[in-house]
């Protein structure tokens, strides 16, 4: 084979790895093993029983993934490490009857040409997974297995006609690149103008979620026996101090086979990273028997100040209710919210008839005043 053939199988073995390594190596295999083609170089090696066993694994593997949505990306980043350095490998390969100059140069071109088809593919696949459809994705897989397979036995065949388009799609990755990258920047830029211009709905609206639902509601920590009030503020210490685990293990038997250790101590860490809670404040006390309510107000310090409406905020307030309920002479807390509710109307029948209770509010601090926001808003 001359040396514009090896060129050619060379320099398409590494592009099309950088697409779909194990089928271009079983492709490669096969043809090998049946005798149908002669390989340059130490090529001949993928025709053994074995690569071509455990490359047809890897494809099968390869195959279902890469028609998955987000995991298709999450296997394309870590095949940064895989093709590139297979791609570089069979192109030195190619050339192991040459120089080792030669080789050398081969492994770093080929290299590279591994790497331009590899980051092609991920920055478009990356782009069409914003679809919120999967058909595009997996058409798109398909489309790349039926290019590598086809490009693999065009290469084996007419070596030169795969170097003309390897050229061609070089050139074509140095235009195509930079506008894929353009319009990832454009969408993420996109989404965060919308995250500013409604006021952070998705943050109010991941608290209001992560501290009603999962946090203290069933979070309802033994906090005393004296005062509602007392109660509450002992409540508020632990979860200030971050005590966590701790909390856990106060909460009643029903709502522990309600919610997993890991599951609270996770959503109090997660609400954490997202806001500091500083103060609380009491007010008004309703009392019945051995239950009672609570008005509160919680302020905080954002971890990572954000815009709104053009002012710059990094101070929250959340006023909720505060539940209580009294178990074994020790008062418990929860916070206010539907599942709370309706654990309380079991509990005691006509809990929400001799009680005014009202929905969580929340409210940031702009120019020094405090404005309330409407998490259920939306931008128009």
């Amino acid at each position: 084979m001359d040396w514009l053939a090896t060129l050619g199988m060379a320099m398409g073995s590494a592009w099309l790895s950088g697409i779909n390594l194990y089928a271009t190596v079983v492709t490669l295999g096969l043809l090998k093993r049946f005798d149908l083609v002669a390989l340059p170089g130490d090529l001949g090696m993928v025709g053994e029983w074995w690569v071509i066993g455990l490359a047809g694994f890897l494809y099968i593997v390869e195959f279902i993934a890469d028609k998955i949505p987000a995991v298709d990306s999450i296997w394309d980043a870590i095949h940064t490490f895989i093709r590139v350095p297979a791609g570089a490998v069979l192109a030195a390969t190619a050339f192991a009857d040459f120089d080792p100059a030669v080789r050398i140069i081969a492994l770093l071109v080929g290299g590279g040409i591994a790497l331009s088809s590899h980051g092609t593919k991920a920055a478009t696949r990356l782009a069409v997974n914003t679809s919120p459809e999967p058909v595009s994705n997996i058409s798109l897989s398909l489309a790349e297995d039926a290019a590598t397979i086809g490009g693999t036995v065009l290469m084996v065949f007419f070596p030169v006609a795969i170097l003309v388009i390897v050229v061609i799609f070089l050139v074509f990755s140095i235009w195509l690149i930079p506008k894929i990258v353009r319009a990832i920047r454009s969408l993420f830029a996109r989404f965060r103008s919308r995250f500013t211009a409604t006021g952070a709905a998705i943050i109010i609206a991941f608290l209001i979620h992560s501290l009603i639902p999962a946090l203290p509601m069933i979070a309802a920590a033994q906090t005393g026996g004296r005062s509602p009030q007392a109660a509450v503020t002992a409540f508020f210490d632990q979860l200030k101090s971050q005590r966590y685990d701790a909390l856990y293990d106060f909460l009643p038997s029903r709502m522990q086979s309600q919610l997993p250790r890991e599951e609270l101590t996770r959503s109090l860490r997660r609400l954490d990273s997202l806001i500091k809670f500083d103060r609380i404040e009491t007010g008004r006390v309703q009392r019945r028997g051995d239950h009672a309510v609570v008005d509160t107000v919680l302020y905080g310090t954002l971890r990572r100040p954000m815009k709104i409406d053009g002012r710059d905020a990094s101070e929250g307030r959340l006023a909720v209710q505060q539940l209580l309920f009294r178990e074994d002479g020790r008062w418990k807390v929860v916070t206010a919210d539907d599942r709370t509710r309706n654990l309380f109307q079991q509990q005691y029948p006509g809990f929400d008839r001799e009680f005014q209770l009202r929905p969580p509010q929340f409210a940031f601090k702009l120019g020094g005043v405090w404005k309330a926001f409407d998490p259920g808003r939306r931008e128009r």
